[in-house]
């Protein structure tokens, strides 16, 4: 029961600072493009499609999307593979010879997959 409470939180905590993170990312994302437009003439911003309205929203959009795809992908792939291990090393604790199994196993499902 520990063992599961001591995962929880550390997937929580996980999450977390994953979370933290893409915050972070969106907010130097956001200062370096809002510099560049600064940076633009003037005339820059008469076209419709750059108008100070559609740029800040496309701005939100794609730091919207960065902050997704740092909390979902590159989280999950960091929680499967630290699953994955985590499995491994129980694995060998309670049951060597099936882990071995397993490890061979896995080798022929990942070459099959990529």
């Amino acid at each position: 029961m520990a063992f599961a409470f001591l995962l929880g939180f550390g997937f929580f905590l996980m999450d977390w600072k994953f979370m933290s993170l893409g915050l972070t990312l969106s907010r130097i994302y956001r200062r370096k493009l809002m510099a560049k437009y600064l940076s633009f003439h003037l005339a820059y911003f008469d076209v419709s499609r750059n108008s100070p309205g559609s740029l800040l929203s496309r701005m939100s959009i794609n730091t919207i999307e960065l902050n997704q795809m740092l909390t979902t992908i590159l989280g999950t792939t960091i929680q499967c593979g630290t699953g994955f291990i985590v499995g491994i090393i129980l694995g060998c604790l309670i049951e060597p010879r099936l882990i071995l199994l397993i490890i061979a196993l896995s080798q022929l499902f990942f070459s099959l997959i990529y």
